[in-house]
């Protein structure tokens, strides 16, 4: 199977936002275009529990819309170890170092939290301040107000956090939204205008925006200067920082093995001319394919017999 980063994207989706905020539950929307409760919970692991954390950057591909969404951890979320917070970072830098189209910032509305900050800190050294003006959209999760009134519950949560209120005028564009699953919080019809707010502008981007050269110790020393204290738990020792860490592969996924129903890593990955996608060594030497009995022709086989009959 080809590397990832020899596919032909269409979009580069990055989305930064503190563990807990629904950001996870975001993507999932995305990569289904579909904010029912059983698209909204899968690929990406979403709830309240351990297993739920995003605890590494993971990259979900979808082969239809050759769209690549970039799930990052956390910066600041106390449940995660020092190594891992360093590797978000270098990952985020490593991964926007060739630009991507569309940059989803989630937050919880309500107090933002020092994690939340953070992240806002980190978006502000990432990218300069007309590249998330242009490309940058900011989520706005827990939302309990109805819809129509977005201005008006926006405006009245900015007013009693200026800080906050300066950080939404980044963004050419703010959306609220309610994107909890179950309980008197669930709200279908909320979830389905963010995501059809969202795939629109994503859909409009034209051309990447670039990640500013800057290094993982330069952000964490300015995180430090800033908050202080606060995030010194979840923040990594000046000796980390110095000597630094091996860089991690991103795993990039692109949906659900028909045969074991476990995620595919893009490089793990076999999808065939009649659209289902399986491990390679799930089908192994099948002459058919699982689901549908069609021909076992991959993409890439029929692209070269296409090739080959053209020339």
């Amino acid at each position: 199977m080809a590397d990832s980063r020899e596919l032909p994207l269409e979009k580069i989706v990055l989305v930064i936002g503190e563990t807990g905020v629904g950001k996870s539950t975001i993507v999932n929307m995305l990569y289904n275009r579909d904010p029912s409760v059983g698209c909204c919970k899968y690929p990406q692991p979403t709830g309240s529990t351990s297993s739920a954390v995003t605890r590494f950057s993971t990259m979900q591909f979808d082969f239809v819309r050759k769209w690549a969404l970039l799930d990052t951890i956390g910066v600041g979320d106390p449940n995660l170890s020092q190594q891992q917070i360093l590797g978000s970072i270098r990952n985020l830098i490593k991964n926007t170092s060739k630009g991507v189209h569309s940059v989803v910032v989630v937050m919880k509305m309500g107090r933002a939290s020092h994690a939340s900050r953070a992240n806002a800190h980190v978006l502000s050294y990432l990218f300069s301040s007309r590249a998330v003006k242009t490309h940058g959209v900011l989520v706005l999760t827990h939302w309990e107000g109805d819809l129509g009134n977005e201005d008006r519950d926006l405006a009245d949560w900015n007013a009693r956090d200026p800080e906050m209120q300066k950080y939404c005028r980044q963004f050419s564009k703010v959306i609220l939204t309610n994107n909890q699953l179950q309980g008197r919080g669930a709200y279908p019809e909320c979830r389905q205008k963010c995501l059809e707010q969202l795939c629109s502008h994503v859909a409009s981007m034209e051309g990447k925006i670039k990640a500013r050269p800057v290094t993982p110790r330069e952000i964490f020393v300015s995180l430090l200067e800033k908050f202080g204290d606060l995030l010194w738990g979840s923040a990594v020792s000046l000796k980390s920082m110095v000597l630094g860490c091996q860089d991690e592969e991103v795993p990039t996924y692109c949906g659900e093995c028909a045969v074991c129903l476990q995620n595919m890593e893009i490089r793990q990955a076999c999808k065939l001319v009649c659209h289902h996608s399986f491990h390679n060594h799930c089908i192994g030497n099948l002459a058919t394919c699982p689901v549908c009995r069609a021909e076992k022709v991959t993409e890439w086989q029929y692209l070269e017999m296409f090739l080959s009959a053209a020339a």
